[in-house]
């Protein structure tokens, strides 16, 4: 009857992951406002979770998680309370409001739906996830070779690989817009990353189990799906976060929890160095020397009425750059093209937190996060654990110079999951003999 029970628990789980995957465009109205179908299945897993919780409490599992997703989760809460500041003093249209509120609590139900995957499953809920997503870019396939025929997806397939994505044509271009690429390069990442600190411990004698013995056939086919919707940003930021674990992975304990709190100081001036270069026209010189920065020059010029580079600015609030472009208000179009948000998550977050909260937010982001998975470092499972984090850290922050990836649901979620996942049953044990000792 056990096993029935968490067969049952793992196919409903399934059923609802490999629909949020699924189905990435459609929506349903709620007062008024349209709530799409991906929020909803998600909002679902969470109240799966918590009524197993109900039935069956685990108090330990419970607050393990909890903790994790309040520390993956004040960053965005930050820009929610500064936000609300901003808004009551500038009276801000209702529309930025609705626009930046919504944002922010979809990227929580992500961080909740990864803390219910967590919570029901433990690191088991990495390949279950995952799982889903490759069998969703499976049906995708499937239904693109059915509406389009074997050989142009074939054909488009093999010449994007060739050109290194310059030749995207609109089969792949499909693909590519699913950003699926983020989610199993980070996957694929994780499972590099552990394999490599587990073999560390299990030399130790300290840890007994590879994991990626055990789901091996995941990553050829995660490699697949990232060959499909490839994105020369996904395989820049995967491979820098890489050889950032791996020379953390060479320095002992104290140094190497000092040698990221250094490395989070440098990300912060560049986060502001990058704010400043954009302002002062670093993507008009770019395209002075030849590199085409695909309309940016012209959309950032623009942008730079609405801001100013001092510590007295303080910021137009969450939900202004996206809702004021989606409208077409903000700026005007560049040959012909007019983007619906800004591909620049620095300059977003500066332009609506302004300078102080900008930086607050680049701390709790960085420093704060970091400095809670490595725990007390009181073991070699503390230092690997905020070694993973900070690479997971490193490659979300590398997206945020030319994509829309902090608010991106789907991106919060897999790379939260994979952020709890490490040990998580570990922990949870650890946490019942604080309590009982």
């Amino acid at each position: 009857m056990k096993d029935l029970k968490g067969f049952l628990l793992r196919a409903a789980y399934l059923a609802l992951a490999c629909a949020m995957f699924y189905f990435v465009n459609g929506d349903v109205r709620i007062g008024g406002f349209g709530v799409m179908y991906q929020y909803l299945l998600a909002i679902v897993i969470i109240l799966l979770a918590f009524t197993v919780f109900l039935v069956q409490p685990d108090l330990y599992r419970m607050v393990v998680t909890l903790r994790y997703s309040w520390a993956l989760s004040v960053n965005y809460l930050w820009i929610l309370l500064y936000s609300m500041l901003v808004w009551g003093f500038s009276l801000s249209p209702f529309n930025v409001i609705t626009r930046g509120g919504f944002a922010v609590i979809y990227a929580l139900i992500g961080v909740l739906t990864a803390a219910a995957t967590v919570y029901l499953f433990g690191r088991e809920g990495v390949r279950l996830m995952v799982g889903a997503l490759l069998l969703v870019n499976g049906i995708y396939i499937v239904e693109a070779i059915a509406n389009h025929g074997a050989g142009p997806f074939i054909q488009e397939f093999v010449e994007l690989i060739l050109s290194g994505t310059d030749k995207t044509g609109p089969i792949m271009k499909s693909f590519e817009n699913l950003n699926f690429a983020y989610l199993v390069g980070f996957f694929m990442l994780y499972q590099v990353l552990e394999e490599l600190f587990d073999r560390r411990l299990r030399k130790k004698g300290l840890w007994h189990t590879s994991m990626f013995r055990r789901e091996w056939w995941l990553f050829p086919l995660a490699g697949g799906c990232l060959l499909l919707g490839l994105k020369r940003s996904v395989l820049l930021a995967v491979f820098i976060s890489f050889m950032v674990g791996i020379l953390l992975m060479q320095i002992p304990d104290r140094e190497a929890r000092a040698s990221v709190r250094g490395l989070c100081v440098l990300l912060t001036l560049f986060g502001f160095a990058y704010v400043i270069a954009c302002y002062y026209g670093i993507m008009d010189w770019l395209e002075l020397i030849g590199v085409n920065t695909r309309t940016r020059a012209h959309f950032f010029g623009q942008l730079r009425a609405y801001y100013e580079m001092s510590v007295g600015y303080f910021g137009r609030g969450a939900g202004f750059i996206s809702r004021m472009m989606q409208e077409g208000s903000l700026v005007a179009a560049s040959n012909g093209y007019l983007p619906n948000d800004i591909h620049n998550e620095f300059l977003r977050q500066y332009i609506e937190l302004g300078f102080f909260g900008y930086l607050i937010w680049m701390i709790l982001y960085l420093n704060y996060k970091i400095e809670f998975f490595f725990h007390g470092l009181n073991t070699e499972n503390d230092r690997f654990h905020g070694i993973l984090v900070m690479c997971f850290i490193v490659a979300n922050y590398m997206t945020f110079m030319t994509e829309n990836s902090l608010y991106g649901f789907k991106l919060i979620m897999v790379s939260s999951l994979l952020m709890m996942a490490y040990h998580f049953e570990d922990y949870c044990g650890l946490e019942a003999e604080s309590r009982y000792g």
